[in-house]
């Protein structure tokens, strides 16, 4: 029997190539637009083959009408082309096609050809977005919506591009395959993943879904944000690990700074209590970003004058403004506390002072008053005229205590030196507890007088007794 062999060329395609398509590839994504076509080829076969386009559902392929075309090159090399040249047997959205081949013997590897087809660019009115907040470096899963998927696109139109870019496209009927754009992205059954997120991914994010018979769009803000270090405001002249009270003068300027922060924001700064606090203004304010890399430094500056009372306190807050991200949302207050007393501080004090020794005189007048008035009721009443007259020598003579010295009853600002009396201890009484001898010179005196000793410690604990 003989053998026979079929030889054929280098450059023979090994399955069913799509137009505008990889020639590595057996599945392929191609945006539909106006007046274009959509075609299959096989060149340089040593037999001519026939190729017919499918639409491809859960439910089976179904035919659809087609052009074939099939070219004797060199009347040994073939060349079979088939275009859908009718715009109608698309979907609304997105289409999954097949290019099959009718390859005698075997001459292809592969006698199918895969082709997703999208026939518009622009995302349905109907379809609203779903905002996502993502951290930088975190993981981030977007799910794709729709049931029994069989074949689906991932794109993203990033703020920074005009163009919409496609990250990956996959199909799930008869065999899977899934082309990846960009190998930062992954796909996960049919949710589309990136383990470590970045700033530049930020964006809207579409997946469109189909199973042949309807179609389905999720779409998705991506907003990423990267928090602040340190994660707080900072305010110049402040510690930050407790309270601030700032204390000031009536004009001068605050700053207010958050570093390393993204997406950029904005700061303003202001009184808390506003009916307080109406003697405080802000004026000149001046915001400053500076770029570092991927995030922004933020500092605010800002001028203020202050007309109210001195030594006072008000409550000023800085905060974040201008941002969708409410993690992003900081806010800090602080207190100013206002020094500028001058004169009018001076003059208070002295007016307090005064008050308050004014108060002493009165309460020690109103003392001396009422002991006056117990004295002479004892006085009339003639009884305790020794303790009577011990009371009065407290009350007359303390005042003018002085280390070392005796005074005279009749006189207590006359200082008569120690040793000029006898010394006696004696008790509240007047009993003599203790002689404690004469002196060393006599009193010179016109007349007998008491008087009273005081150590700078104990007040009347002792007697001093004037000889004739």
């Amino acid at each position: 029997m003989p053998y026979l062999r079929f030889f054929t060329d280098k450059n023979f395609d090994r399955f069913p190539v799509i137009d505008k398509c990889s020639n590595d590839s057996r599945l392929c994504f191609q945006i539909l637009h106006p007046h274009s076509e959509v075609s299959c080829t096989v060149k340089h076969s040593r037999s001519a083959i026939l190729l017919t386009w499918m639409i491809r559902t859960l439910d089976g392929d179904r035919k659809i009408s087609s052009d074939l075309t099939i070219t004797n090159e060199t009347h040994t090399h073939f060349t079979s082309r088939v275009t859908i040249s009718d715009p109608s047997v698309f979907s609304e959205i997105l289409t999954f096609l097949v290019c099959r081949a009718d390859s005698p013997l075997g001459l292809l590897r592969k006698n199918e050809s895969l082709a997703l087809i999208q026939r518009s660019e622009e995302t349905p009115t109907y379809v609203k977005p779903k905002q996502v907040l993502a951290a930088k470096d975190s993981r981030v899963q977007l799910d794709c919506n729709g049931s029994n998927i069989s074949h689906l696109v991932w794109q993203v139109n990033q703020s920074s591009e005009i163009v919409v870019k496609t990250l990956l496209y996959a199909v799930f009927v008869e065999e899977n395959l899934t082309h990846i754009n960009d190998e930062y992205f992954s796909l996960e059954q049919t949710s589309l993943v990136v383990d470590e997120i970045r700033v530049r991914d930020k964006g809207t994010y579409r997946c469109i879904s189909g199973n042949g018979i309807k179609d389905d769009v999720t779409v998705y803000d991506v907003l990423v944000f990267v928090y602040p270090d340190p994660a707080y405001l900072l305010i110049d002249g402040c510690d930050q690990q407790q309270y601030c009270v700032l204390e000031v003068q009536s004009q001068g300027s605050l700053t207010c700074t958050v570093n390393g922060i993204y997406p950029q924001v904005n700061l303003d700064i202001a009184k808390v209590f506003e009916q307080s606090s109406n003697a405080l203004n802000f004026y000149d304010k001046s915001l400053t970003a500076r770029e570092n890399g991927d995030t922004f430094d933020v500092i605010l500056t800002s001028k203020y004058n202050y007309d109210g009372d001195v030594r006072s306190r008000v409550t000023v807050n800085c905060k974040v403004v201008g941002t969708k991200i409410d993690v992003l949302h900081l806010s800090t207050n602080f207190e100013l506390l206002f020094n500028n007393a001058g004169a009018e501080s001076t003059t208070d004090e002295n007016l307090s002072s005064d008050g308050r020794s004014y108060w002493i005189i009165a309460v020690v007048l109103t003392v001396v008053l009422v002991l006056l008035v117990l004295c002479g009721i004892l006085i009339y009443k003639g009884r305790h005229i020794n303790g009577l007259k011990i009371l009065l020598e407290v009350i007359l003579i303390q005042p003018f205590r002085e280390n070392g010295y005796c005074h005279s009853l009749a006189n207590p600002r006359t200082q008569i030196p120690e040793k000029s009396a006898t010394v006696i201890k004696t008790l509240g009484t007047g009993n003599v507890q203790e002689n404690m001898g004469p002196m060393s010179h006599p009193l010179h005196s016109s007349d007998r007088s008491e008087f009273f000793f005081y150590n700078g410690s104990s007040a009347c604990t002792r007697k001093c007794i004037i000889p004739q």
